[in-house]
């Protein structure tokens, strides 16, 4: 596995980059929004640390906001053969080796993490993942140690001399499986990691726990973070449902997938703190939001259906646009019916 010139510019990754940006940005999404871009320092050694939901459409939503052939770090275990190797590391991605891949290939991170430190000499930027897993929820995991691991060699190789920047960044999905929903990917301002260099050199542990505590709360800052798993389906429901009155709530005028997150962030916050304050009561309701989704679940209705009243005439309006519009949709559904299903076949098999 060839990785010595995984930073060089590529004309086929560029090719292809160009036609995952449209695709990506302009069908997939309804929308993508990008926050705090300049927040990236240029001309400097720069990791990127973004949480970690949605496999590698993560990766794509760092590379299409402007990281244009950046190098990732990613788990071994998707560099399941030769083929796929040699397609990850076209993909600027390199493989990094944990204790459950074997111990006997704990020391090929050596190497790879010789390459990183390489990378951000050259003043690049590396994306690196460091819960160093993905969870399909909104909850940021605890930190690992890869990131500081690739620093401190940095700063030891530099002489101390030469600082990286980390730039926390959160990827916010208004929806993680849905076509047409909306993105938000949010550039955080960066960490300097050259305060950890004195701390480090005493006490290096110390300073790979002190670095990855700040991580930790500035990642958190720019992501929408559940804190307790056991309630995370209540507050993850909450968050939906009670939107609309925490738009009015925080004094936003209207409904915008721009300002979600905003809201989605108050939201969380003070349920969670009724959680914790009065869990009495947090367990009463609770309750009721369970309920409640069940009923949405089992009548397959979503709750901004219920929640908006619509007049007689808009319902006549609606039903009668749905008739002129039924030979349309017979026709599109029939000329799509293999393109969508023959994928969802072929997968289900992998």
């Amino acid at each position: 596995m060839d990785i010595s010139k995984i930073e060089k510019y590529s004309l086929k990754y560029a090719i292809l980059e160009k036609y995952f940006l449209f695709t990506h940005n302009y069908i997939f999404y309804k929308k993508v929004v990008y926050r705090g871009l300049k927040n990236i320092p240029a001309d400097e050694p720069v990791i990127l640390a973004p949480n970690h939901q949605n496999a590698l459409m993560d990766a794509l939503a760092i590379i299409l906001s402007g990281n244009s052939q950046v190098v990732f770090l990613a788990r071994s275990d998707i560099f399941t053969n030769s083929i796929i190797a040699k397609f990850m590391i076209f993909l600027k991605i390199l493989p990094v080796y944990r204790i459950r891949d074997g111990k006997e290939k704990l020391q090929l991170n050596e190497a790879i993490f010789e390459k990183t430190v390489d990378i951000l000499k050259q003043n690049k930027k590396v994306t690196i993942f460091p819960e160093a897993q993905h969870i399909d929820k909104r909850h940021l995991r605890k930190v690992k140690k890869g990131i500081q691991r690739v620093i401190f060699k940095f700063a030891e190789q530099t002489d101390y001399k030469k600082d990286v920047k980390i730039v926390p960044v959160g990827i916010y999905y208004s929806n993680y499986w849905n076509f047409r929903t909306t993105l938000q990917v949010r550039y955080g301002k960066p960490i300097s990691a050259a305060k950890y260099y004195e701390q480090s050199k005493e006490n290096l542990p110390k300073a790979i726990i002190a670095l990855g505590k700040e991580m930790q709360t500035k990642i958190e800052a720019e992501a929408i973070h559940i804190k307790s798993l056991d309630t995370y389906d209540v507050l993850e429901a909450v968050r939906d449902i009670y939107d609309t009155e925490m738009f009015a709530r925080i004094g936003k005028v209207n409904y915008n997938q721009d300002e979600k997150f905003s809201v989605d962030k108050k939201t969380i916050e003070i349920t969670e703190k009724f959680a914790e304050e009065s869990p009495e009561e947090f367990e009463k309701f609770a309750d009721k939001v369970s309920e409640y989704t069940k009923i949405l679940s089992d009548e397959n209705l979503k709750d901004k259906t219920i929640e908006k009243q619509y007049s007689t005439g808009e319902i006549i309006l609606k039903i009668l646009f749905a008739i002129i519009a039924l030979p349309v949709f017979l026709y599109g559904a029939l000329n799509s019916i293999i393109a969508y299903y023959l994928p969802k076949i072929i997968t289900s098999k992998i």
